[in-house]
């Protein structure tokens, strides 16, 4: 198993079969890098949420109508479920 495998297992422990985001059950969740790659985000499971094919496209694009509420929610809950010690780790250069 390979390390992509990994993660989507471990995420989808984590998180069950859900969009973080709207909530919806899929085995088909896409990998979603919290604080993007290109900014020195990581592929470590505190960087990574499951989103669903719409969630991760309209994100990205800025149009999801949840998208401020959603960042600040899943900051929030990686702030105080995973016990991040540095607030600062997933904010946007």
């Amino acid at each position: 198993m390979g390390g992509k495998q990994r993660r989507r297992k471990k995420l989808m422990e984590r998180d069950g079969p859900f969009c973080v985001c709207c909530k919806i059950e899929s085995e088909q969740l896409q990998i979603h890098h919290i604080k993007k790659r290109c900014n020195g985000g990581t592929n470590d499971l505190e960087n990574l949420a499951l989103l669903c094919a719409c969630c991760h496209v309209a994100y990205h694009r800025n149009e999801h109508p949840n998208f401020w509420r959603w960042t600040e929610q899943m900051r929030e809950y990686l702030y105080y479920f995973l016990r991040l010690t540095d607030k600062s780790a997933l904010e946007e250069d």
